[in-house]
């Protein structure tokens, strides 16, 4: 979620639920993380959407690269 309003509700809803935000800024190699479980094993990342059609296939790809190159 890259607006203002996303990350208020990342910043209200993750904690709730366990979770701990990750900020980051565009383009970046976090930028597509919003949360991290910790202490969870395996390690537990997520990206909070709208909607199930808003995480396009280049927004999963670069997802995926992040992932592999930075985990």
């Amino acid at each position: 979620m890259e607006t203002s309003a996303g990350r208020m509700v990342e910043e209200v809803a993750l904690p709730i639920y366990g979770w701990e935000c990750v900020p980051s800024e565009m383009h970046t190699p976090n930028s597509a993380l919003d949360g991290r479980k910790p202490g969870s094993a395996p390690f537990a990342v997520a990206t909070l959407k709208s909607g199930p059609r808003c995480l396009n296939d280049e927004m999963s790809e670069n997802f995926a690269d992040a992932v592999l190159n930075h985990a």
